[in-house]
Formats: structure tokens, C-alpha cells, sequence
């Protein structure tokens, strides 16, 4: 099996953008129930949508750089430890 690293990111919605999401979440469950392969979103939530997902990639992004220099730093300490 393979050994896949998972990274859980978190952002911030705002009231309206919850109500957005739920409102595409179930209009996915609509189609699913009634078996259709896509569902159309309009302009807005389409926007919205790839405004989320930019939003999701930048916080990841920031998570695993603060990840990498933390276990950098990690590293070299226990190196130094090792030579001392």
C-alpha cells in the first residue's frame, strides 16, 4: 500500500459564502439523486467556486511551506545535537 501524505487546510467563510456552497452541495445531491452526470452552475457560482478552490490552494500552500521549514529546522537541530 502506498503511504500518502495528507494535508488538512482550513479557511474562513463568511455567512453568505456558507449558504453559497450549501446551495451547490445540494444542487449536486438533486443530480446525483436523479442520476445525471453534470450539473450547470451559474455565472456566480462558477465564480465563487474557483474563488474557493484558489482560496484552498493558497492556504495549503502556505500550510506546507510553514510544514517544510519547520521540519527543516527540526532536522538541523538534531544534526547539531549529534555533533555536540
Amino acid at each position: 500500500m502506498e503511504n500518502i501524505n495528507e494535508l488538512s487546510v482550513t479557511i474562513k467563510l463568511k455567512p453568505h459564502e456558507f449558504q453559497n456552497l450549501c446551495r451547490i452541495i445540494k444542487k449536486t445531491d438533486c443530480a446525483k439523486e436523479k442520476n445525471i452526470d453534470g450539473i450547470e452552475l451559474d455565472l456566480h457560482e462558477s465564480i465563487f467556486i474557483a474563488s474557493l478552490c484558489h482560496r484552498l490552494t493558497s492556504s495549503g500552500k502556505r500550510k506546507a511551506e510553514k510544514l517544510e521549514a519547520l521540519g527543516t529546522e527540526i532536522r538541523n537541530s538534531m544534526e547539531a545535537a549529534e555533533f555536540e
